[in-house]
């Protein structure tokens, strides 16, 4: 057991459990049981930031939150996301509860897919995706349906696995934790070999 940031991190065999202390919120407990691949080797961001909890991260132009991407070399879709580091990264970062960042992350992408594109609906799908675990992480269960809901029919649009990964699961599995049937968030698995 160890404490940083107002949380307590509680390791329990292959259990890692963090909780918030946040007297007047029913805020869940991440627990992270399963390993998460790393599609990326950039450095984490320094902590997960949950809106209206601590400082925000722009707050802080001496040391940034978020490392710095090179400049994308082009726009993603269906058939380059393989070569997208900030696509990857996002991954990552969903894989390990840094909804809020991966959310920024994935703004750039859509804008830069073209918003009513495809590529960029289902990022959009993706970005609402994370802000209701976010909600649904927070306690706030009405805000984290409605942003679920309109997160699935995005995702749920068009080609089963445009960006790479199996969307029924993911959304299958981001159901169960926004629903509270499990503490286990959800998790992305790149099919990187075909």
């Amino acid at each position: 057991v160890y404490r940083s940031a107002g949380r307590t991190h509680l390791s329990c065999g292959s259990h890692i459990i963090v909780t918030s202390v946040q007297p007047d919120t029913q805020e869940r407990s991440l627990v992270h049981s399963r390993s998460s691949v790393r599609y990326t080797s950039y450095s984490l961001p320094t902590r997960r930031y949950l809106p209206g909890e601590g400082t925000h991260p722009r707050k802080h132009s001496d040391r940034p939150h978020i490392p710095e991407l090179p400049v994308p070399v082009s726009h993603i879709s269906s058939s380059h996301w393989r070569h997208s580091k900030h696509y990857l990264y996002a991954i990552d970062l969903i894989n390990l509860a840094y909804w809020w960042e991966a959310h920024e992350g994935l703004e750039t992408l859509w804008i830069g897919a073209g918003k009513e594109t495809d590529t960029g609906v289902r990022i959009q799908g993706l970005i609402q995706t994370c802000a209701a675990l976010i909600k649904a992480h927070q306690g706030k269960h009405q805000g984290a349906q409605t942003l679920l809901a309109k997160g699935l029919i995005k995702l749920e649009t068009g080609p089963e696995s445009p960006l790479g990964f199996d969307t029924s699961r993911f959304l299958h599995e981001a159901t169960a934790f926004v629903n509270g049937e499990t503490i286990e968030h959800p998790r992305i698995e790149l099919m990187l070999s075909q």
